[in-house]
């Protein structure tokens, strides 16, 4: 038995070799996984950055580029505004001339019909005239014709 309960306590001090082996196999493994996580870490940070300044850059980019547009949005505004200002001085102007056109066209319709009615009365009075003319040649020709008889 005893040989036994040796051969146990070798088994157990040959466990405790082993144990103490993956102890320090295990702190080493330990102590490079750290290294590496820290490796990592720091690249990872590194990496973060990069993007942060990257991300500001082009926030920086985007900012100058929407106040670009937005001057440029002003600038159009004012422009459309002082076409439409133009526009609308050219439509009261347009309003204003053919107001004054349609004044003038009833004023030449109305002087127009008086011409009309005036030239109906030359004509009637020239009728009368020339009818009055007429009859005196007439007589003329008559008075002409008996004295020509009288001779």
């Amino acid at each position: 038995m005893e040989d036994k309960i040796d051969a146990l306590y070798g088994l157990v001090q040959q466990i405790a070799v082993e144990l103490k082996q993956t102890r320090g196999e295990l702190k080493d493994t330990r102590e490079e996984l750290t290294g590496q996580i820290a490796g990592v870490r720091q690249e990872l940070q590194q990496q973060i950055t990069g993007v942060r300044v990257e991300l500001n850059d082009t926030k920086d980019k985007l900012t100058g580029q929407i106040v670009s547009v937005r001057e440029e949005l002003q600038d159009t505004r004012r422009e459309l505004a002082e076409r439409l200002d133009r526009v609308e001085r050219r439509l009261n102007a347009t309003f204003d001339q053919v107001g004054m056109l349609s004044e003038f066209r009833v004023e030449v319709l109305h002087k127009f019909e008086e011409l009309t009615d005036h030239i109906s009365s030359i004509y009637e009075i020239i009728g009368e005239h020339d009818v009055k003319i007429r009859a005196l040649w007439r007589r003329k020709r008559l008075q002409g014709f008996a004295m020509r008889r009288a001779f």
